[in-house]
This record gives C-alpha cells, sequence and structure tokens, in this order.
C-alpha cells in the first residue's frame, strides 16, 4: 500500500544519498 510505498522511496533515497557521499569522500582522498 501507500505506506510501504513510501517506505520503499525513503530508502533508495538514502542510499543514493550515501552512495553521493561515499563517492564525494573517494574523490576528496584522491586529490
Amino acid at each position: 500500500d501507500a505506506c510501504e510505498r513510501g517506505k520503499e522511496a525513503v530508502k533508495d533515497m538514502a542510499e543514493s544519498v550515501s552512495d553521493k557521499a561515499k563517492s564525494m569522500m573517494d574523490k576528496d582522498k584522491n586529490s
């Protein structure tokens, strides 16, 4: 139902955000 879909969307957003943060940190380490 809608509540479950909302939770899934939040999880997806959190995962993509942490992925972005990880890649940004990697870039910082390399430079």
